[in-house]
């Protein structure tokens, strides 16, 4: 017989014994569970104050570290980036800021920190682009506080307002108090305000290099508006201006006559008929120490195609004109103009499938330009016929640029070897010209290469059909070979029209080559390489 309690021999605690889940708790066995729970129960209640010391210990810890971590903090704001540069190059950053159209970049960036405050307060040039823009909010103080900040520097005066204002006349006198310190002038305001601010220019500037004036009306007579546009008393004797910009559907025919740049952007709005060639031309006939011509002539306006009665004009010191006929590509100026020193002609035409008609004046002018170096001309329709009448006449060419050209292959197998047309060509550039093989740009660069004379540099063929992977594998391996516009070519991202072409180059590679050490990398296009 088993002995009461023999269960209980040997064990350490009860719950040791299995059993003990299995059976009806003993008398003895509900002792040794509420010893047991007491004894725990007194183990927890050290072991819970034990974990609050080192909870306090931890938190101790922690505020210890977060101090470690604010004086990190604090060490390495106090030699950022932006603290390590020098204020002089921390103001040349603030005013590239402004150059860039940011006009309200001095006093944004006044308000980021103390360092950066002190640097554009204290950089006088900072506040040179004094830009009052009349329809804010008290513009006469705008004008003297931003007049307080630039003391002594040069200032780019501009402008602007949608609304007419009463202001425009303080605005003024506070900013010609300042006139000797005038660097250029922007003017993008109602015509009446343009005539008060151009009559209140008579007075003393000494170093004013350049004007960019806005003229659009749509209530007056363009061809009465023109005479009393103000540039007659404006600006007379002002030695140092140079250039000039004239945008809208006003020109004026009596501009400052000592220029070197005249940009004019003629766009007519409401369709006036006026004889916008006449005017340019009397306007160019009394600049005659003009240097660079950019005229960009809109799709609107309403001018008789007769041939103008007026005298033949010499520009002897005219070396860059761009002119961007978006109307018909007749260029009508040029059949009134003559340049002998013209060294870059940029000739731009909105194309238009049904006008077939060759471009006479252009052509004209270009036989009577033999030291043209770079051609570059863009929806300009001239017949194979007429290069090989043409070129001929530009021995000095060293850039020819084509964009929707009809020139062909015969064209450029009169330009190989030594003794071909243009011996001092450089640089090829074909763009959408679908009347030239591959094979005859490889033509051209080997015999360059072989018979001596001037080498060609670069070859570019953009969306030519013609042009196969195999003649630009061959061409990379001769000279500089592109079918993507470059990353600082301009030539195609200038006009917006030219966005709606689709992609049609023939090969997705970019080849570039160093003489002897050819060079081939691949890049994916996704149809970049044609548009342009």
């Amino acid at each position: 017989m088993q002995v009461p309690g023999a269960h209980n021999r040997g064990r350490q605690t009860i719950l040791a014994d299995v059993n003990v889940f299995r059976r009806q708790p003993s008398p003895q066995d509900v002792t040794e569970l509420q010893a047991l729970i007491a004894k725990n129960e007194s183990s927890l209640t050290l072991l819970n104050e034990e974990i609050e010391a080192c909870s306090r210990q931890l938190s101790a810890l922690r505020t210890r570290s977060y101090a470690h971590v604010l004086t990190i903090r604090k060490c390495q704001a106090a030699m950022t980036l932006a603290r390590l540069i020098p204020q002089e190059l921390l103001a040349k950053i603030f005013e590239h800021a402004s150059e860039t159209g940011w006009t309200r970049a001095p006093v944004v960036v006044s308000h980021v920190c103390s360092a950066w405050r002190a640097a554009a307060q204290s950089h006088p040039s900072v506040w040179s682009r004094v830009t009052v823009n009349l329809d804010m909010r008290d513009p006469v103080g705008w004008t003297e506080y931003w007049l307080s900040m630039a003391r002594q520097a040069f200032l780019h005066v501009t402008i602007v307002h949608t609304v007419p204002t009463t202001t425009l006349g303080q605005v003024m006198a506070l900013l010609l108090e300042h006139s000797e310190r005038w660097i250029s002038l922007t003017l993008d305001l109602h015509l009446a305000d343009t005539r008060q601010v151009l009559a209140m220019c008579t007075t003393r500037f000494t170093r004013l290099r350049s004007i960019y004036v806005s003229l659009f009306t749509i209530d007056e007579n363009i061809e009465a508006a023109e005479g009393t546009t103000g540039f007659t008393n404006a600006f007379r004797d002002v030695s140092t201006l140079a250039s000039v910009s004239i945008v809208g559907n006003i020109l004026p025919r009596d501009l400052p006559p000592r220029l070197t740049s005249l940009r004019i952007e003629y766009s007519d709005i409401v369709g006036s008929g006026i004889e916008t060639p006449r005017v340019i031309i009397e306007a160019l006939r009394n600049l005659p120490e003009l240097e660079t011509l950019n005229l960009r002539l809109g799709v609107t306006i309403l001018v008789s195609m007769a041939p103008l009665d007026i005298p033949n004009i010499e520009l002897p010191n005219l070396r860059t004109l761009v002119y961007d006929d978006l109307r018909t590509g007749e260029f009508p100026i040029l059949n009134h103009l003559t340049a002998p020193s013209l060294t870059h002609l940029h000739a731009h035409v909105q194309p238009d499938p049904e006008v077939f008609d060759a471009p006479s004046h252009l052509i004209r002018f270009l036989e009577d330009s033999p030291n043209v170096e770079t051609l570059e001309l863009d929806g300009v329709d001239i017949w194979p016929a007429q290069w090989l009448s043409t070129l001929p006449l530009l021995p000095k060419l060293r850039k020819l640029h084509l964009h929707d050209s009809d020139i062909d292959g015969a064209v450029i197998e009169k330009m190989f070897g030594e003794n071909g047309l243009c011996p001092d060509l450089q640089r090829i550039d074909l763009r959408w010209c679908q009347h030239v093989r591959g094979t005859t740009l490889v033509r051209l660069v080997e015999s360059r290469m072989k018979e001596g004379g001037c080498e060609i540099e670069e070859v570019a063929a953009i969306g030519c059909s013609l042009v196969r992977k195999q003649d630009a594998m061959q061409l990379a391996t001769l000279t500089k070979f592109r079918v993507v516009i470059g990353e600082r070519d301009e030539y195609c991202r200038e006009f917006d029209f030219l966005s709606h072409f689709s992609a049609r180059s023939s090969t997705d590679l970019v080849f570039a080559q160093a003489r002897g050490d050819v060079a081939i990398t691949s890049n994916i296009v996704n149809g970049s390489s044609s548009t342009c």
